[in-house]
């Protein structure tokens, strides 16, 4: 008797012990898995939003996808060919537009959370317009896509 409650027990502690094991590699990755990858960036971008509702081509962001292996990261001053007129959602933007109409006054210039990250590492002041004295900085992105060497992923498609 004794000895049948002591396997029994060695079997709950062997399944209890399997069952955090796999759970644990289901978290492991394996090098150059990036499958569920997302870091956080230091702007929150949204490629959905850019390249997918407002259709913007990739190759006008990525202009080195066309001609080379990576797609590489465009510069800040390609976001700013948008950025510099567009400075808030469309619906925050109109908001603004509706109470100055209705307040008879002429409209702020909204500025979002994030754009102001933009703007803050270009050192640009509330104008746009460049801040004397500071130095504008690159945006420190967080590289999403890594391919090992043996990988080719061409972007003509």
């Amino acid at each position: 008797m004794q000895q049948r409650v002591l396997t029994i027990a060695l079997i709950i502690g062997l399944g209890f012990s399997v069952s955090l094991l796999a759970s644990a590699f289901s978290a492991w990755r394996l090098p150059d898995n990036q499958q569920g990858y997302a870091p956080e960036q230091p702007i929150a971008y949204s490629h959905r939003l850019h390249a997918g509702e407002l259709q913007i081509d990739c190759k006008f962001c990525h202009s080195a996808a066309a001609s080379s292996r990576y797609a590489g990261i465009p510069s800040s001053d390609v976001c700013m060919k948008c950025h510099r007129f567009v400075t808030a959602p469309y619906n925050v933007t109109q908001q603004e537009l509706q109470l100055a109409d209705k307040e008879k006054r002429p409209p702020k210039t909204i500025v979002s959370a994030e754009l102001k990250k933009l703007y803050d590492a270009l050192a640009l002041d509330d104008k746009l317009q460049p801040i004397p004295g500071r130095t504008p900085q690159s945006i420190p992105w967080v590289r999403i896509h890594n391919l090992p060497d043996y990988a080719c992923f061409y972007h003509q498609a």
